[in-house]
């Protein structure tokens, strides 16, 4: 009962954290350029817990183990094998990779976002070449160019409601 609890907690957490970054501004990061990144206290926030947990995932497989209950490895091994591998892409969102910036010219930012890759594509798409924009079933916002080309965003970047809305003003422009 407690581990739900926890969980829930967490949600909730994140949840707010995600619901203030819709409504903060873009970062002005030069002449008419802007920026949009995930927070810091987000990407600290899931770090941490995803430590937590992958650590609880070692320490049952570790017992399990000691006491022989071979039943109990598998659901540790999965838990470890599956938020292990998560925390070094999740540390890269620090750094530039996953930042997005746009500007007159077009859009720079990932091709994709939580992928495995040490270092993710990027790309930079000019306005007159986007044709689509859309979201994944995992809640990766994204624009795509004629050519299949993508750049990516979540609703956990902080600004992300400023892009959205410039985007759909240069797809759409006056007809809407």
């Amino acid at each position: 009962m407690e581990q739900v609890i926890g969980m829930l907690v967490t949600a909730l957490i994140t949840g707010g954290i995600a619901w203030l970054f819709s409504r903060t501004r873009a970062n002005q990061v030069g002449h008419g350029r802007k920026m949009i990144r995930m927070g810091p206290l987000l990407v600290t926030t899931l770090i941490f817990f995803s430590f937590l947990i992958f650590c609880f995932g070692v320490f049952v497989t570790a017992t399990s183990i000691r006491e022989r209950d071979f039943l109990q490895v598998l659901p540790g091994l999965a838990i470890t094998l599956m938020f292990g591998p998560m925390l070094p892409v999740m540390i890269q969102a620090y750094t530039d990779v996953y930042d997005v910036t746009w500007d007159d010219y077009g859009i720079t930012g990932p091709s994709t976002l939580y992928s495995f890759e040490i270092r993710s594509k990027r790309h930079t798409l000019r306005w007159e070449d986007l044709v689509d924009m859309g979201e994944t079933i995992l809640q990766t916002h994204y624009v795509e160019s004629h050519d299949g080309k993508r750049v990516c965003w979540s609703a956990y970047y902080a600004g992300y409601a400023e892009l959205e809305d410039e985007i759909v003003q240069r797809l759409i422009g006056d007809e809407f």
